[in-house]
């Protein structure tokens, strides 16, 4: 189980460099429109699209680290009121929960990416196809449902101390 937690901690940590870089390109690419838009008075005409595509890329890239480091947001409301053995049972009906979800997403984003592989879809300024990214937020989803299936079964994710992040 080491094993394999170590292995998903390296490829939640690719998908999470993907992610990083693609937040970097949207900061510098809406800093680039804003500042034509306002004082140039000339915005980059592709803008939209890009940023359509690079938030698809940074949310879905950023899912199988905070799936696998338990990083989702939580409301703990019956947590602090239940017993340990309760608090186990919620923990266990909420990860299930969480991974049905994830694995509907990763099925949807499958039927999706594969008809606009087959359509050619492209997006409008550009001319660029959709499908890739759609096909990345689909790797990334199935890497967070193995992510998620790894965490029922006991595998728990790297720690790190906060001073190794200085």
């Amino acid at each position: 189980m080491k094993r394999l937690a170590n292995t998903l901690a390296r490829l939640n940590l690719a998908f999470a460099v993907i992610a990083g870089a693609s937040l970097v390109c949207l900061a510098v690419l809406i800093f680039i429109d804003v500042f034509g838009r306002y004082l140039l008075n000339s915005p980059l005409p592709f803008a939209v699209e890009l940023i359509e595509l690079l938030v698809a890329i940074t949310v879905m890239g950023a899912l199988p680290l905070t799936s696998f480091a338990r990083g989702h947001v939580a409301v703990d409301l019956l947590e602090n009121a239940a017993g340990r053995s309760a608090r186990r049972v919620l923990s266990l009906i909420s990860t299930s929960a969480t991974l049905v979800f994830v694995v509907l997403i990763a099925w949807q984003l499958a039927v999706r990416g594969l008809d606009q592989a087959e359509t050619r879809l492209v997006t409008p300024i550009l001319g660029w196809p959709t499908y890739p990214v759609i096909l990345f937020a689909m790797l990334a989803a199935i890497v967070s449902a193995v992510a998620i299936l790894a965490l029922l079964f006991g595998a728990e994710a790297p720690r790190q101390d906060i001073d190794d992040w200085d």
